[in-house]
Order: structure tokens, then sequence, then C-alpha cells
């Protein structure tokens, strides 16, 4: 049986704070830290995905002083080689004498980190700050914990809950930082979905534009009734992949295009049926970012998982409300938990998790 130190909860926190670094979807957010005679002699995180993990970072800035130490990682060490060769490879060859572990890896393809370790005869601890580290890893826990990826809802809306005006325009309603925090929220999930009408009207590129960013997210267009015209953005710009759900006779109109009709429930594709196909991708997380129609669909069937609106300083009165579809009677409204509320620039950031 393993035993812990005193301090083994303090170098973790540190691990955990590292591990909020970086944009690594579909990966999990990992942070790591090696410590030797009560200092941190290496510290690092997974950037993103394709780049050295979390582990290999810390051991490469500890060097020869790694031999003899303890390790603290966030999430179990994975045992497999993927684009990067497995940490249990890199953690054997530095020398590490004791590896302490938050949380082990939901993932099936990646498990195996400890029990290889221990075979391997370097001790392990499990199980430190297990809680923390998964709420700093959300995304990514909650897809091999429902089979399905997490759902985030995000619209910049007027004090009166319009995303548009009366003639459509919708530029800008929020301010610089608010869509520069869309572009995080893109980052973070790996992936952003919108409806048809977005798709056409707005022409957006929905990629990663305010901060360098070496994968940008899978783009998923939801159109089973639209041939959408070839010269959208979505489909000229190749600089990220496109998933169209689209007429069943529908031609990619790119390379980066692919076209996948799914079956139809009541004339509709159910969200559920997209989010399971986005799921066979490797996708862990969606952010659904629009129009009105295609958030009240996810809405309500049940799948938004967490809502977040940027509320201008504006007031117009007249236009589009941020949601358009059959709603509900009071008593089965749906009910949500405030995350967070706080200035963003100019415009208010309101997050709230949803509860049934």
């Amino acid at each position: 049986m393993t035993t812990r130190s005193s301090d083994d909860e303090r170098w973790m926190a540190a691990a955990i704070e590292e591990s909020r670094k970086g944009f690594p979807a579909p990966n999990p957010n990992v942070g790591c830290v090696v410590v030797r005679d009560g200092a941190v002699i290496g510290r690092g995180h997974h950037e993103e995905a394709g780049c050295a993990h979390a582990e290999a970072v810390a051991l490469e800035q500890a060097g020869p002083n790694a031999r003899g130490s303890t390790l603290y990682a966030t999430l179990e060490p994975c045992n497999h080689h993927g684009r990067t060769p497995p940490c249990t490879q890199a953690i054997l060859a530095s020398g590490v004498q004791r590896v302490v572990i938050a949380a082990p890896d939901p993932n099936p393809i990646a498990q195996g980190g400890a029990e290889r370790l221990r075979a391997e005869g370097v001790e392990v601890a499990e199980g430190v700050l297990r809680e923390d580290a998964e709420q700093a890893n959300p995304v990514y826990s909650f897809r091999f914990r429902t089979g399905r990826p997490f759902v985030l809802l995000k619209m910049g809306v007027t004090l009166d809950g319009l995303i548009a005006d009366s003639r459509g325009a919708n530029r800008w309603i929020t301010g610089e930082q608010a869509r520069h925090r869309a572009h995080e929220l893109r980052a973070k999930m790996g992936c952003v979905l919108v409806g048809a009408r977005t798709a056409e009207w707005d022409n957006p590129q929905l990629t990663v534009r305010a901060f360098p960013k070496r994968h940008q997210p899978l783009r998923v267009i939801v159109a089973p009734h639209s041939h959408l015209r070839p010269t959208l953005t979505l489909f000229t710009d190749s600089s990220a992949p496109t998933v169209w759900f689209s007429p069943p006779d529908a031609k990619p109109p790119g390379p980066h295009v692919s076209a996948v009709s799914l079956p139809e429930e009541d004339g509709k594709v159910a969200p559920a049926a997209i989010l399971s196909e986005l799921a066979s991708k490797g996708v862990i997380g969606v952010l659904v970012e629009g129009g009105a129609v295609t958030a009240a669909q996810f809405l309500e069937a049940g799948l938004v998982d967490e809502i977040e609106l940027h509320v201008a300083p504006k007031v117009l009165g007249r236009g589009t409300q941020w949601l358009q579809g059959s709603g509900f009677q009071l008593d089965e409204a749906i009910q949500v938990e405030w995350i967070e509320t706080r200035a963003i620039g100019e415009d208010l950031l309101v997050r709230a998790r949803v509860v049934n």
C-alpha cells in the first residue's frame, strides 16, 4: 500500500493550476509538477493536441535532476502511443522515484499508466485532490462519464435578449473582449456548431483567430434541408475541418468538408443523433453558437449542460430573440444554477449550469 506525504496536496494543487492552461481538446487538460528536495524543478501542461504532454514537458524542464524525484500529475499518465509517445515511457526513462496521481484516466484507450509504473517499481499514490482535478477538466471528464460530448450554449445578446435587430443586423452586438472570449471557448471545446440560418446569413468563419492556435476546432453546420451555397466561408476556408449535417444528396464542396446525412424524426435531425455522430469522430465538447432555432432544439432536447450569455449594454426593442422554439410552460421551465456573473469589457458575462 502506498502512502501520502503531508505535502502531496500542496504540490497537486500546483499541478491543477498548471492544468488550467492550454487548449488541448479533444485531449484532456493535464498539469504536472516535478518536485525534489521540497522545490519544483519542472512544471508543464498539455498545450494542444499533438504537442508534448504535461509530464513530458515537466520532465524535460527538470532534466537529469528528475532522477529520484516525485512527479505530480492531475490525470493518470497515458500508457499508449497516440500522436505522442506514452507518458509512462518518459517517466520510467527519467528515473522518477514516486508518482502521485489525482484522477484515473476515464478513457479506456489511455488507461493502465498507474499499473505499468507500479509493475516497473515506481511508487504510485492515487486520488490526491481527485475532485478538484476533475473539476478543472470538466469537458473531458463529462465525455467519458456520460458517453456524449459536453454541450455549452453561448450567445451574445442585448439587454432585452435579442441577437439581431429587426433588419437581421448583428455585428457587433457585443464588444471586443466578449468576442475574444468566444474564441477561447472555441479552442476549449474543440468543436463549434451552428444551424443553417447562421451559416447562410452570418457567413461566419468559426475559427480561433484571437490568439495563435495550431489546431483549429471542428466546425459543424446543422442544415439537413438546405443545399448551402458553395461560396460560404465554412466551405471555402480550408483552415479548419467542417462537418455538414446535410441533405442525403449533398456533395461536399471541398476536401476539408464532410457531408453526413442522419435519419430524421418529425422532419428534424435529433440533437442526440448529432452528438452521437460527433462523439464517434472523437469530439469531447460542442460549443453551440447559434442560431436561435438550433439553440432551442438542443435546450428542448435536454442536451445543453451549460449556458453562457454575453449581455451587451444595448436595448433594441424589436428583433430576433435568442431562443426560437416550442418553449415551456412555467411549471416545466428549464432550471439553472448560477456559476458566474462578471464584467467582460463593456459587456456582462453570465454563466449558468443546466440542472434539469
